[in-house]
């Protein structure tokens, strides 16, 4: 019943809350990168 539905539902955040750090830190990555490579583009006009 009520112990299996927390169980799962601790077991799913265990999962999502790494992942999902671990996602906003690749965006960030891509954002820096973007940044740079608008800068680059906007250096060579």
């Amino acid at each position: 019943g009520i112990s299996i539905a927390l169980i799962t539902t601790i077991a799913g955040l265990i999962v999502a809350i790494p992942h999902h750090i671990c996602y906003n830190y690749f965006i960030a990555i891509l954002d820096e990168l973007e940044l740079k490579a608008k800068k680059e583009v906007t250096e060579i006009k």
